[in-house]
């Protein structure tokens, strides 16, 4: 398995049983969220309003961006490199998954050395690039949670779905009032 691209597990019932198959997930879009998320500010302000760390499909990840929206709503600013601290404190804790463990600390230090080397970060090129992931990862769980609901028979549940889904969107630019 390459770093760009991670496993998920789907389960499906057939007669009763759930046959769990795998996936390829491509990692790449959800490694940029994660980068903005960890070095940028502005960025975070930007996706904030839309970030749910749930959307994302790598678990070790979704892990990491949860660690930044709760770093930013706290202190309204990027980790950046507090994200080692994040990571120190958070990995003792003994109900972390041991098989993240390496998947974390790799990521963070590829991120470190991409870091050192990369050249200036389009804030808002990155937001536009994340709400739309963001945008398609919501559309495709409402997708999987209806037809869900629809093959148990629950129509109601389906419809109720769809009647209640936010869609993700880029917030408005804010105008600044006289």
């Amino acid at each position: 398995m390459t770093k760009e691209n991670a496993q998920r597990g789907t389960g499906k019932v057939h007669g009763g049983a759930v046959k769990i198959s795998r996936r390829s997930v491509d990692a790449k879009p959800e490694r940029q969220i994660l980068t903005g998320l960890i070095v940028s500010t502005e960025f975070l302000k930007g996706i904030r309003p839309v970030m749910d760390p749930m959307l994302l499909q790598v678990p070790y990840l979704r892990r990491v961006a949860g660690w930044c929206t709760d770093y930013f709503d706290q202190y309204t600013d990027a980790p950046g490199k507090h994200i080692s601290d994040l990571w120190e404190s958070h990995r003792k804790d003994a109900n972390f998954p041991e098989e993240e463990v390496d998947l974390i600390g790799d990521f963070l230090e590829d991120l470190s050395e991409e870091w050192e080397h990369a050249g200036k970060f389009n804030v808002g090129y990155a937001v536009d690039q994340a709400t739309q992931y963001l945008k398609q990862r919501s559309l495709e769980t409402l997708v999987e949670v209806i037809r869900s609901d629809v093959s148990r028979g629950d129509l109601v549940k389906a419809d109720s779905r769809v009647k209640e889904y936010h869609e993700v969107q880029k917030p408005a630019a804010r105008s600044i009032d006289p």
